[in-house]
């Protein structure tokens, strides 16, 4: 498996990771690309863009991430924290500020304690230390150098192993094993840069063979002369075939004749446009997240999605934050099992080729699938009925005595079935008849009377008022909603004395639960943190509603 399909796997990985947390949403809000070039990406299906669309997404979180670092140093009393900051620094003297160990020490005690108080910048935090190794991964490759290469390799595979690329988790396994065995003279070419190929003597522009493979397919379908629109032809294709070397030899050998030079162009990130567009992109990013309160540490310490704010369940936040730990117990369990010999019987545990099953771990898409059925439940219900009655039908026909009556005195159900389904959630009644039973004999007004209401308090049923009110037109965060609201209740209730707005709270044990979740249809509710007016209201106001 060659460098680049390794780095789009991995982008898919990371893409898994974050998926529903926000990341596609900030790329989509600070113009950097369309919605499905996001998908693309996070899919690992865009190389140049997924690689660009990161690297910019982690300078742009290290900006935003520089004046907390620095207030940081000066509580600490770091003596060389102005140095950091000032623009008269030259570029050697911060390199030697940046890599000191001092420095290197309050920054990891920074992190640490941030992540400590905000369980969304821990999760970020671990998405740029996988765009880390991932940019540390190509770079090895691009500078040839072997020890990068391999060490950030090995950093990558807790996440495939996690993230259920269960064939790469067997190839790439194999591979860094034969890394570490290679013979002297092979490592030494290998240390020397011969593991990538080199097209010009410039620096920095190494690619992987599987990549540089990418390219002359990709020449030769695309390019002047190239096999595009000739494949249906058997003999054309043939006779390109025939004669691609020796056309490659005459534009060769023209190239000699001339004397042409080689190139000596910079490389397209170096350009100015470039610059000027990255960091466009990049101020754009960083804007975005400073809406996004990324930032900010959340005082309910809850996970949620920093677009939507869609609050994560206990156990994806757990599923997320722990990923890299259990996937390094996966790696380690992989290789015990089926790469390392049992000293006692000299074979592996478990085969290699044996099926790797799949973790299915927890991440904030998690948050929107729909739950299966309690068809399983009900029919696990039915066998066990069934089992017990035949039970009784064999003892009866045995000759044993059976007294029906005594037993059918006996609920034969977990629940009782007058009160509660198969499967536990209680059975809804008609409010209408509860209504007419409770209103019987009371004459009820179907109008307030028209005198003075300065005595008068008005009760408003809160829900009601919210689906009466539905998602007016100008609200798009929910702040407008919130003014939209006000502005409803106090057009109702001015000339009363007092205004009160009541809401029904779901208990665990209520039949407003199982209605709920018939309404829910198998999806399951979704709490939403309104940290602030900024927060935009869901698309889909209805489905918000009913969940």
């Amino acid at each position: 498996m060659g460098g680049l399909h390794i780095a789009l796997n991995f982008m898919h990985v990371i893409g898994k990771h974050m998926a529903g947390s926000g990341l596609g949403d900030l790329w989509v809000a600070s113009d950097l690309m369309a919605e499905g070039s996001a998908t693309k990406v996070l899919d690992g299906k865009a190389y140049n863009k997924g690689m660009r669309a990161h690297k910019l997404t982690l300078q742009a979180f290290w900006h935003l991430l520089h004046p907390l670092f620095l207030n940081f140093l000066d509580e600490q009393d770091f003596s060389e924290a102005d140095s950091l900051s000032s623009r008269e620094v030259n570029l050697d003297d911060l390199r030697e500020y940046v890599s000191s160990p001092s420095l290197l020490k309050y920054l990891s005690s920074f992190l640490k304690n941030r992540s400590e108080a905000d369980k969304n910048f821990k999760l970020w935090w671990m998405y740029i230390d996988m765009v880390l190794t991932l940019l540390m991964f190509t770079r090895g490759i691009r500078a040839g150098d072997w020890g990068s290469y391999r060490g950030f390799l090995s950093d990558m595979l807790p996440y495939i192993a996690l993230y259920d690329h269960g064939n790469n988790l067997k190839s790439l396994s194999v591979y860094i094993a034969d890394m570490n065995q290679l013979p002297p003279k092979v490592e030494a070419g290998f240390r020397s840069g011969d593991f990538a190929v080199l097209r010009t003597k410039q620096k920095f522009c190494q690619v992987d063979p599987d990549h540089a493979q990418e390219w002359v397919v990709g020449t030769c379908k695309d390019a002047s002369g190239g096999i595009l629109g000739i494949t249906q032809d058997v003999r054309t294709l043939q006779r390109w075939a025939l004669s691609l070397h020796w056309r490659s030899k005459i534009s060769e050998q023209t190239y000699n004749l001339f004397k042409k030079p080689p190139s000596e162009t910079c490389h397209k990130e170096e350009t100015r446009g470039r610059r000027a567009r990255d960091a466009h992109d990049e101020n754009s990013i960083l804007q975005v997240m400073e809406t996004y309160n990324l930032a900010t540490v959340n005082k309910s310490n809850v996970l949620h999605n920093v677009a939507t704010k869609d609050v994560a369940t206990a156990e994806i936040s757990d599923a997320l934050l722990t990923a890299k730990q259990r996937g390094i117990v996966l790696v380690q369990d992989f290789v015990c099992q089926r790469l390392v010999k049992s000293p006692e019987s000299c074979k592996v545990t478990v085969s290699y080729h044996a099926t790797i099953h799949k973790n299915n771990t927890l991440t904030f898409a998690n948050l929107y699938t729909r739950k299966t059925s309690q068809d399983a439940h009900k029919k696990q219900v039915f066998q066990t009925d069934r089992d017990f009655f035949r039970l009784l039908i064999s003892a009866f026909d045995g000759g044993r005595k059976i007294d029906l009556k005594k037993i059918l005195k006996h609920e034969l159900c977990q629940v009782p079935i007058s009160l509660a389904t198969l499967d536990g959630e209680l059975r809804t009644a008609e409010k209408v008849s509860l209504v007419e039973e409770i209103v019987k004999g009371v004459e009820c007004l179907k109008h307030l009377p028209e005198n003075d209401k300065s005595d008068a308090i008005l009760i408003i049923d809160g829900m009601a008022f919210v689906l009466s009110l539905g998602r007016p037109n100008q609200a798009e965060t929910f702040g407008d909603y919130a003014a939209c609201f006000i502005k409803r209740i106090l057009y109702y209730g001015y000339k009363y004395k007092e205004v009160h707005v009541v809401f029904d709270r779901y208990r665990a044990q209520s039949v407003k639960v199982g209605t709920r979740k018939k309404t829910a249809k198998g999806y399951a509710p979704v709490r939403r943190d309104i940290e602030d007016c900024n927060v935009p209201l869901p698309k889909n106001w209805s489905n918000f509603l009913f969940l």
